[in-house]
């Protein structure tokens, strides 16, 4: 059974890497010294690496945003559920 919560993300530069840039979800494409054929069938395509720092770190801080907005309502409440009994000691 597949996890809906799961993704994965390929990263390739070359013509090798072309089918796992297409089975990944997010496939990401750099042009270099071995052509651009992972680029043109990936969904994002970057010109060198060093424009993949950027990419993951504004996609890592959207992911951030996502988990946490679910992650500290239910902190709030784990805190209140394990405080109110001491109080009422």
């Amino acid at each position: 059974m597949r996890d809906k919560r799961v993704h994965s993300l390929a990263i390739g530069d070359g013509g090798n890497d072309i089918n796992m840039i297409q089975t990944a979800h997010i496939g990401i494409g750099i042009e270099g010294n071995e052509g651009s054929q992972a680029a043109y069938f990936s969904d994002y395509s970057i010109p060198s690496f060093k424009g993949l720092a950027r990419l993951l770190l504004w996609h890592g801080q959207q992911f951030g945003k996502k988990s946490f907005v679910a992650y500290i309502p239910l902190n709030i409440f784990i805190g209140q559920l394990f405080m109110t009994p001491m109080f009422y000691q």
